[in-house]
Parts: structure tokens; sequence; C-alpha cells
């Protein structure tokens, strides 16, 4: 079975406090389609731990934890071919240099 990947198609920066919700739905693609829909934008900074996720997986790697999001961080962490465990995140740059 091939995973799809979701299409994010309005990405950005919005002036008001973001807010990271993180639930379990059906079909991502719909889900995104839907909240885009209603006006919220989907951070493109937030995307890019996926899509090492994704390429570890389809490469022979296996999930080694749930994605973890702190708002502040975001991460996700795999097991390559040999079990080496690698984490792999995200880390506001306004939060490093404080």
């Amino acid at each position: 079975m091939t995973q799809q990947i979701p299409r994010v198609t309005k990405t950005g920066t919005h002036p008001a406090k973001p807010l990271f919700v993180n639930i379990p739905v059906r079909d991502l693609q719909r889900s995104i389609k839907f909240f885009e829909t209603l006006g919220f934008m989907f951070s493109s900074q937030f995307t890019e731990v996926d899509e090492m996720l994704r390429k570890a997986l389809a490469a022979g790697g296996a999930n080694a934890a749930e994605t973890q999001d702190h708002g502040f961080m975001y991460q996700s962490s795999f097991c390559d071919p040999d079990g080496h465990h690698w984490e792999v995140f995200w880390m506001d740059p306004a939060v490093i240099n404080n």
C-alpha cells in the first residue's frame, strides 16, 4: 500500500498567535483542505521533519517513536535499517537566540 503524501497549498505566517493542535485524522489531505477553507494556514517550518521521516521510512527505516510538537520544537524519530535511532527536529530560531 502506497502512502499518499499530503499537499499543503496555503503556507506562511499569520499575525495572530499560532496554535498547534495534534489530532489523528483519517484522511490528511481532506483535513488540510477543510482547515484551509476555514482560513487556517500551515507553516512550512513544521513540514521539514515530516518529509525526512517519510524519506527514511520509504528507504527501509522504521518509526522509532510518535512525532512530538512542543510548540517551540517539533520532532520525530526513526530507526535506520541497522537499528540506529535517529532524532530529527526543528526548533524555532527565536527560542535558540534567547
